[in-house]
Formats: structure tokens, C-alpha cells, sequence
């Protein structure tokens, strides 16, 4: 409901690929986003940035069993996303309505 309402305001939105979900299922991303009309933007992360994510991640202890067997397969997963949106550099992929650019 709150994305509906979002999306009226014209170039209010910008959707930000949540990992694990994301990584977990990419074709909901593009769902979402449908045939087109959207555009990528990166955002470069640092190691620091990285490792505060990592942290951050980590505080929510319930989805650590749902998505990795312990806090170092989480590590190497967010990382191994991380460089995927990235190309070789750590980064986060957000997207952004093409005629709001």
C-alpha cells in the first residue's frame, strides 16, 4: 500500500535492491520493475560501508537460520552480492524511473 502511494507522486521513488532478497530472487526484482522505463544507479561502497552492512545484518538474528548457517556464510554471501552489482568494486544497485533522471 505504501509503494502504491508512493508511485503517485511522480519521481518520489527509487527502489533499492534489499539483499538476501534481491540476490535470493532476481526475477522479483524485475517484476517489480516491469518491461522498462527504469534505470540502474550504483552506489560504491568502501570496505568500511561494507562491514557496517555486514554488522547491520547481523542484528537481526531470526534471519540468520532462515538464510545462511552462520554469520560467516551471511559475510561471504553479502560480499559476493556486493561485487556482483558492482562488477569488481563493492557496491548497491538502486533504480530510478528513467524520466526522473
Amino acid at each position: 500500500m505504501v509503494r502504491r502511494v508512493a508511485e503517485r507522486t511522480d519521481c518520489a521513488v527509487t527502489y533499492y535492491e534489499d539483499f538476501p532478497y534481491a540476490g535470493a530472487a532476481p526475477e522479483q526484482v524485475r517484476a517489480v520493475l516491469g518491461a522498462g522505463g527504469w534505470e540502474a544507479r550504483l552506489t560504491t561502497l568502501s570496505e568500511q560501508a561494507l562491514q557496517a552492512k555486514i554488522t547491520a545484518i547481523a542484528c537481526y538474528r531470526s534471519q540468520i537460520s532462515t538464510f545462511w548457517s552462520n554469520l560467516d556464510e551471511l559475510a561471504a554471501q553479502v560480499r559476493e552480492f556486493a561485487r556482483k552489482v558492482g562488477g569488481r568494486r563493492l557496491a548497491e544497485r538502486y533504480w530510478r524511473p528513467q524520466h526522473c533522471l
